[in-house]
């Protein structure tokens, strides 16, 4: 399965074999899914890798609460749980 990623100005456009993402059908969404968690199981090669999808995971996935303000420097701290 083709998967092309262009971006670039004021394009951002995700296309799969050749059809914008926005035209798939339910069918071709699971498939795409499902591919793309096979893909993605056997391309992780270290932990690093891992820990960086599990970051974007939660992080979309995920919800998040405020826990404080840091007095030393002024930015906000979150925590983002997702409970699989």
């Amino acid at each position: 399965m083709k998967i092309e990623y262009t971006t670039g100005c004021t394009l951002d456009c995700i296309e799969v074999e050749g059809e914008p993402f926005q035209d798939l059908s339910a069918t071709q969404l699971q498939d795409l899914k499902e591919k793309l968690l096979g893909h993605l199981y056997y391309a992780l090669k270290s932990e690093d890798d891992l820990q960086e999808l599990l970051r974007w995971t939660v992080d979309m996935c995920g919800k998040s609460e405020h826990l404080s303000l840091c007095e030393q420097c002024g930015d906000d701290v979150y925590k983002t749980t997702l409970i699989i």
